[in-house]
């Protein structure tokens, strides 16, 4: 069976941004990279910063990685401080319980965003739901 090129069949409008912000498959490893990686605000914000405004998709993706590591990071210094504030109370039991859910967010979130590149990779699209709906809500300014 022969294969045309693309990575992967195209995504329909439900699960995707309704074929506006599919990526062409030459992009795809430069989008896929914007969800998992060891600097997750770093690496988004250089390829949206990087990319001419023709490259709308991959300003989309890379866009919908930031915002998506800046709410996950506001999550984690929020859950953090509870952690403290839970310590402190608690003379110190409460890190036994608190410890091992931050650990189990974080490896979950790795795990999820690994999962999200995989699906940008071989789609060229993904609907991360009230992130996408915000970015293309907005996407006049900043796409």
């Amino acid at each position: 069976m022969s294969t045309t090129g693309s990575p992967g069949p195209s995504p329909t409008p439900e699960t995707g941004t309704g074929g506006e912000f599919v990526l062409p498959p030459e992009d795809r490893t430069l989008g896929a990279i914007c969800y998992p990686n060891v600097f997750p605000i770093l690496v988004p914000l250089i390829v949206l910063l990087t990319q001419p405004p023709e490259k709308r998709s991959l300003r989309f993706h890379a866009l919908q990685g930031l915002v998506l590591h800046g709410i996950f990071l506001v999550v984690w210094i929020i859950l953090l401080v509870l952690l403290i504030v839970i310590g402190v109370i608690t003379l110190g039991c409460g890190v036994f319980i608190g410890l091992p859910v931050m650990l189990l967010l974080l490896f979950t979130y790795l795990g999820v965003t690994i999962y999200w590149s995989l699906r940008v990779y071989q789609d060229g699209d993904i609907r991360l739901g009230a992130v996408t709906d915000l970015i293309l809500k907005h996407k006049d300014r900043y796409i």
